[in-house]
């Protein structure tokens, strides 16, 4: 009997559950078919608008947009995708708005969808502003919405005195991408989105005064070459950032990078960066380049670059993992904890301190190295020493590797100041020899201080 009861109560509890699911599925039918109707406190938003506008909101119709005599074209939205673009589909400068955008909102929710198009000055209508206000949902079936900046496809208007500038939240921004036959211009350009992406296509000329790309979490690519004559800056905290050549004027580029992964075919200019766990790698560099402060150091980033023609300075790399192929021109500092700095070629002179992290360097001019119990191997690749070299570690090996015609005076401490010979080995010389070992009857000293292995290769 028991077992019966059991069995009907779980029928009509089923049949109570699927009740349920029916009036739910209905309540949001009628909402799909009647949108913008208060149902229980709540409404289904549906917007399908597609307007193109050759003037401002309000203005005279037979007046249309001049963009070559503007200063600034200046765009406010939150999700909006925005975009900059040659087309066929206009005869003339334009601004299309479209709104597609589809959801569910609370009936007290900011559901209007507006956009007003004005001149920031009404006289004289150098600062034209764009400003969006997109509806809100708590759940979203599309958020397409876009603001589309039209030009003309074979028209050659010049914007090479304006600027650009575009706060938006969670929208991408796109200039001028597909390969066109006449590029777009711009003297500046200020793009800053919270979570969009940024995208740089190749119908943009590359000569642009000044940049500003700043994203938190979305991606930046560059289609094509970047020559920025005056300010460069870049803010990320965890994108992926892909460019091709960027030339830099006599100021010195910033990269805020965070997190994210910083990519450049070559780099001509100075640049400085902040960078936490993230990925920073570069064909070439010709320019300087610099990294973090004491008030925010590097943890466990990697920097790895194919050339630097100039100077590398990493005061607070901690943990990061530092490598570069040739430092052709220019002198390395570097200074860590855990990480690990490895050098191809340094032709210039370099200091470079770590505590466990190692240190790998093919040395063409003179370095002083210390750890406290990272390794150093260093390859002496030069005929002659001009000034001496020091290398020191308290409990780290240490192999350095040496031309067989170079001449020196080789010096082997521990860390009490003591000259020693145990467990020391100096490959290719046969035995007899004590330290100090003046090879081929050489002066200039090569001090190396070390409580552990010391490895000498003379390469044949």
């Amino acid at each position: 009997m028991a077992g019966k009861v059991k069995k009907g109560f779980g029928i009509y509890l089923f049949i109570l559950l699927l009740s349920l699911i029916a009036a739910f599925l209905i309540v949001v039918m009628v909402m799909i078919f009647s949108p913008f109707k208060n149902v229980l406190g709540y409404q289904y938003v549906f917007y399908h608008d597609e307007n193109t506008e050759y003037n401002v909101t309000g203005g005279d119709t037979s007046e249309m947009f001049d963009f070559s005599s503007l200063e600034e074209i200046k765009i406010n939205c939150n999700y909006a995708d925005v975009e900059v673009l040659r087309t066929d589909d206009v005869e003339n400068n334009a601004i299309a708005i479209e709104n597609f955008a589809k959801g569910f909102a609370k009936q007290d929710g900011k559901i209007k969808f507006s956009y007003q198009i004005y001149y920031e000055n009404s006289e004289t209508k150098k600062v034209l502003c764009v400003d969006v206000e997109e509806a809100e949902c708590f759940l979203y079936f599309s958020k397409h919405v876009k603001v589309s900046i039209l030009l003309p496809e074979t028209d050659t208007v010049n914007l090479s005195n304006v600027k650009l500038n575009v706060t938006n939240n969670v929208g991408n921004i796109r200039v001028a991408q597909g390969n066109k036959t006449q590029p777009i211009s711009f003297r500046s350009l200020d793009l800053k989105t919270h979570s969009g992406s940024i995208y740089l296509g190749k119908g943009l000329d590359k000569f642009v005064d000044h940049v500003f790309l700043s994203t938190k979490s979305g991606n930046v690519g560059g289609e094509g070459d970047l020559f920025v004559t005056s300010s460069f800056s870049l803010n990320s905290s965890s994108g992926k950032l892909n460019f091709q050549n960027i030339t830099l004027g006599a100021q010195t580029a910033t990269m805020i990078l965070g997190n994210s992964e910083f990519a450049a075919k070559e780099i001509v200019g100075n640049v400085n960066i902040q960078i936490d766990d993230g990925y920073f790698d570069a064909i070439k560099l010709t320019g300087d380049i610099s990294g973090n402060n004491a008030a925010e150091q590097m943890t466990t980033s990697t920097i790895t670059i194919g050339e630097v023609v100039g100077n590398v300075s990493f005061p607070f790399a901690n943990a990061a993992r530092i490598n570069i192929n040739k430092i052709s021109e220019g002198k390395l500092f570097v200074h860590g904890t855990t990480g690990s700095v490895n050098v191809g070629d340094l032709v210039g002179d370099g200091w470079v301190e770590m505590t466990t992290g190692s240190v790998n360097i093919g040395l063409s001019g003179q370095c002083e190295i210390k750890t406290t119990t990272g390794s150093i191997d260093v390859v002496y690749k030069l005929a002659t020493i001009e000034s001496g070299l020091n290398f020191y570690t308290e409990t780290g090996a240490i192999k350095l590797g040496v031309n067989s015609s170079l001449k020196f005076l080789l010096s082997v401490y521990n860390t009490a100041g003591q000259l020693r010979s145990n467990n020391v080995s100096i490959e290719g010389i046969g035995y007899g020899w004590e330290i100090p070992f003046a090879m081929n009857n050489g002066s200039v000293p090569v001090n190396i201080t070390s409580n552990a292995k010391v490895e000498v290769v003379i390469n044949k």
